[in-house]
C-alpha cells in the first residue's frame, strides 16, 4: 500500500481527496441522520415530509462544527414554549463538540493517507476546499425560513476543523525538508519558519518545547479529571436523568434519536466540568452559575443530560480548586528531569524555573481557554443565549493555579536533583548557580 500511495501521480491523489472529504461531510450527517430517520419510518409513519428530518441533520452537523445557526419561530408555536424571547429571531451556537471531533478525525485520517504520496499539499487543498463547498451547499440546502444557517461560517470553519485535523497527521511520516517536492508558496513559508526559529537559541527552543509540552499535559490531566467526575455525575444523578427521559415520553426510537444528540454534547459536558474544577464553573442560561461556590439554576432545557447537574445551591469547597495546582505540581515534578535533559546539563537558576513554569502555566491555560470558548454558546432564546464556562475567566483561574503547581514541582524536583548530582557537569562552572539553590538567580 506505501508503494501504492508514493507513486500516486497528481490527478489520483486529487481524486482521493475528493473522495475521502465528501465521505467525511456524508459521515458526520449520516450519524445523525440515521436515528432521525426511524424516527420518521417508526412514530411519524412517513406522513411527514423527510426532507424536514434531513435539514435537521444538516442543520445540526454545522452547528456541531461552530456555525452558527438563526431560528425564527412562528408567534403560534413560540407560545407554546412559554419561553421569554421565543418569539424573537435567536441564534443556536452552541457547537455539539462530538460532531466536531468526527470532522476532526477524518481530516486526520486523510492526513494520514496522504502522508505517504509526493503531493501531499495539493490532496490537502481539494480536501480542504472540497470540504468547504459542501458544506457552502449543505448549508444552502438545509436554509429555512425558520432556521438559517449562517453562510459565510459554513464555508470557512467545518473546512478549519477539517484542516486541523490533517495537519496532525499530514507530515506524520515524512517531513517537506527531506526532499519531497513542495509548491514555491508553501516552501518559502517552510524557508521563513525554520529562519525564525534558526535566529532563536537552542536553549530557548528546548525550553518552549518543554513548555509546550508541560502545558499540553496539564491541560489534558484537567479535562481526564473532568471526564472521570462527569461519568460519576451521570451516574451519580442516574434517577433524575431517567426521569426527564420518561417526562419526554419520547418512546424508544425517539429516546435513541435524543440519546445521539446528547452523546455529541458529552464533550461540552466534560469541558463544563473542567471548568467547574477550575474555579469560575460554567452557566446553563443568563444569570445561573454552576460553580464550586455554589449552583443557581433557573428554568433549564429539559434534556436528560442536564439532570447530572448539581441542584443543590451547597458549595463544594475551595478544595475543588486544588485539582489544577495538583495536576500543575506533577506536571512541574515530570518536566525538571526533561529540563535536565534538554539542556545537556543542569537547568539554571530559580529564574529559569520560573519562566519555564510560568511557560507551562501558559499555554495549558490558553489550551483550557480555548476549549471553554469552543464549548459555550446559544442554546435557545432569551436567557439560554448564554450557556457554557467564560473563557477569558477559564484563562486566568487556570493560568494561576497552572503556575503555582509547576513552579513548586520544578524547585522539588530540581532540589533533588541537585542532590543526587551536587558535582558539577562537564563544561559548568563550580560557581554557577543551579535549580535548587534559592540564594541565587
Amino acid at each position: 500500500m506505501g508503494r501504492l500511495l508514493i507513486g500516486m501521480n497528481r490527478p489520483f491523489t486529487a481524486l482521493l481527496a475528493l473522495i475521502d472529504a465528501t465521505l467525511s461531510v456524508a459521515i458526520g450527517i449520516a450519524v445523525l441522520l440515521a436515528p432521525l430517520t426511524l424516527l420518521w419510518l417508526t412514530q411519524f409513519q412517513v406522513s411527514v415530509d423527510y426532507a424536514v428530518f434531513a435539514r435537521i441533520a444538516a442543520n445540526f452537523w454545522l452547528m456541531g462544527n461552530a456555525v452558527d445557526v438563526g431560528v425564527t419561530l412562528d408567534p403560534m408555536l413560540a407560545a407554546r414554549f412559554g419561553l421569554a424571547g421565543a418569539g424573537t429571531p435567536f441564534v443556536l451556537g452552541l457547537a455539539p463538540l462530538g460532531i466536531a471531533l468526527i470532522t476532526f478525525f477524518l481530516g486526520r485520517r486523510l492526513g494520514l493517507r496522504l502522508a505517504g504520496t509526493p503531493f501531499r499539499p495539493l490532496g490537502a487543498l481539494v480536501g480542504i476546499l472540497t470540504v468547504a463547498a459542501l458544506s457552502g451547499v449543505v448549508a444552502a440546502a438545509a436554509s429555512t425560513d425558520v432556521a438559517r444557517p449562517q453562510g459565510v461560517q459554513a464555508l470557512f470553519f467545518p473546512a478549519l476543523i477539517f484542516a486541523a485535523g490533517l495537519a496532525t497527521s499530514l507530515y506524520s511520516r515524512t517531513r517537506g525538508t527531506s526532499g519531497v517536492p513542495l509548491p514555491a508558496v508553501i516552501g518559502r513559508v517552510e524557508g521563513w519558519v525554520l529562519d525564525a526559529l534558526s535566529s532563536v537559541s537552542a536553549d530557548a527552543r528546548a525550553l518552549l518545547a518543554l513548555a509546550l509540552r508541560g502545558g499540553a499535559a496539564a491541560a489534558a490531566g484537567i479535562v481526564g479529571i473532568a471526564g472521570v467526575l462527569t461519568t460519576l455525575m451521570i451516574f451519580g444523578h442516574y434517577a433524575q436523568v431517567i426521569a426527564l427521559y420518561e417526562s419526554l415520553q419520547t418512546e424508544i426510537v425517539g429516546g435513541i434519536a435524543l440519546t445521539v444528540g446528547q452523546l455529541t454534547l458529552v464533550p461540552n459536558l466534560v469541558v463544563w466540568a473542567a471548568s467547574y474544577l477550575i474555579g469560575p464553573g460554567f452557566a446553563v442560561g443568563a444569570g445561573s452559575a454552576v460553580s464550586p461556590l455554589g449552583t443557581q439554576l433557573g428554568l433549564v432545557p429539559a434534556l436528560p443530560m442536564f439532570g447530572a447537574l448539581p441542584q443543590s445551591s451547597a458549595s463544594a469547597g475551595l478544595v475543588v480548586l486544588l485539582v489544577p495546582v495538583v495536576v500543575g505540581l506533577v506536571v512541574g515534578l515530570a518536566s525538571a528531569r526533561r529540563l535536565v535533559d534538554v539542556s545537556g546539563d543542569r537547568p539554571g537558576g530559580i529564574l529559569r524555573l520560573v519562566v519555564t513554569g510560568l511557560g507551562i502555566a501558559v499555554f495549558g491555560a490558553t489550551i483550557l481557554a480555548a476549549l471553554a470558548a469552543l464549548s459555550a454558546g446559544g442554546m435557545g432564546p432569551g436567557r439560554l443565549g448564554e450557556v457554557g464556562p467564560n473563557a477569558a475567566l477559564i484563562w486566568v483561574y487556570a493560568a494561576g493555579e497552572i503556575a503555582i503547581g509547576a513552579c513548586v514541582g520544578l524547585l522539588l524536583r530540581s532540589r533533588r536533583l541537585a542532590v543526587e548530582s551536587p558535582d558539577p557537569l562537564p563544561g559548568e562552572s563550580a560557581n554557577e548557580p543551579v535549580l535548587g539553590d534559592s540564594n541565587k538567580l
